[in-house]
């Protein structure tokens, strides 16, 4: 089982280490009291994602996935020009 970022969303996040925090974004006061902001740490790399914008913590847990797997094909591609991939990756 290959924990890349070819894998299926499934692996990749057996792959990880999740954590769920509270955080500003959509919602107004209702999220800053409920834990729906993910930070992904892909155990291998070490590499981590965050998502905060959405007040459903699976939406963000998604958009942290699609951060990861970007910054981890940068990482595999050697890096490239870091500055177009700024606003992609967190």
């Amino acid at each position: 089982m290959a924990c890349d970022a070819l894998a299926s969303d499934a692996v990749l996040l057996r792959c990880c280490r999740v954590q769920r925090m509270p955080c500003g974004g959509p919602g107004g006061q209702h999220a800053n009291k409920t834990a729906t902001g993910v930070r992904l740490e892909h155990l291998a790399s070490g590499i981590a994602a965050t998502c905060c914008e959405h007040r459903d913590g699976a939406a963000n847990r998604r958009g942290a996935l699609a951060r990861l797997r970007v910054a981890l094909v940068c990482r595999l591609r050697g890096g490239g020009r870091q500055d177009l991939l700024r606003p992609l990756v967190r």
